[in-house]
């Protein structure tokens, strides 16, 4: 890419890891409108890849802003996740994934994550923590069935890690940390959640090895949670 063609790319990427993908829209657009001649088919094909990923997101967030303004009217519990780099806190979708949260919820009470760490860091993508082995094959013992739902992924998405198996998922939480193609892909496939409404700053400068101190469950609704599991 030439200079003006590369700024403008590294432009786009930047709204992209800010989760601003109506942002990234206008410069990709700009980019095709005003460097159409000076980009090679390889550029032109990755450029229109990108702005195709990016339109879905902005659509939908317009419906993950509707989804957001109804949790404003319910009692969501949160996880509060003390890092060796701060506190995050996660709003937890209940009437989503309500098998999923009672799960987090046991796990949390439970001192589950108490000491574990975050053994998967990826740049512009996923933070992923709660390995009991530390390496990503740990579980607590059972598993849960999927509740893929309406929730889409975004940056500041909390969803929970599987094998290859949809019903696979247990302890292993990620927070994905960009809008980029790798983590609006993941929708339909992972469960959300739940989402970061506090403390993005810090999923940012998580890395490999990072501790989590502890996780605490607040803001319950007044019910037992008592998930229903699966034997492994």
């Amino acid at each position: 890419m030439n200079f003006r063609v590369d700024y403008t790319f590294q432009l786009a990427a930047l709204e992209v890891r800010k989760g601003d993908s109506a942002a990234a829209v206008k410069v990709f657009e700009a980019l095709l409108k005003d460097e159409r001649k000076n980009l090679d088919t390889r550029q032109f094909n990755q450029i229109q890849q990108s702005l195709q990923f990016q339109r879905q997101a902005v659509e939908q967030w317009e419906d993950e802003l509707k989804f957001q303004a109804e949790d404003a009217e319910k009692t969501n519990p949160r996880l509060v996740i003390e890092t060796d780099k701060g506190k995050i806190v996660v709003e937890l979708f209940e009437d989503d994934a309500p098998n999923t949260t009672a799960a987090l919820v046991k796990l949390a009470k439970d001192e589950f994550y108490d000491g574990l760490n975050f053994h998967r860091v990826e740049p512009n993508f996923v933070a992923q923590g709660g390995c009991p082995n530390g390496d990503g094959t740990g579980s607590p013992g059972w598993r849960l069935k999927s509740e893929i739902s309406r929730r889409n992924h975004f940056r500041g998405s909390f969803a929970m890690a599987r094998s290859q198996s949809m019903d696979s998922q247990g302890c292993q939480f990620y927070i994905c940390v960009s809008n980029n193609e790798s983590v609006l892909s993941l929708s339909g496939k992972y469960v959300v959640a739940g989402r970061v409404i506090e403390g993005m700053e810090v999923a940012d400068q998580l890395r490999v090895g990072d501790k989590i101190k502890s996780v605490r469950a607040e803001n319950l609704r007044d019910h037992e949670y008592k998930p229903v599991t699966l034997p492994e």
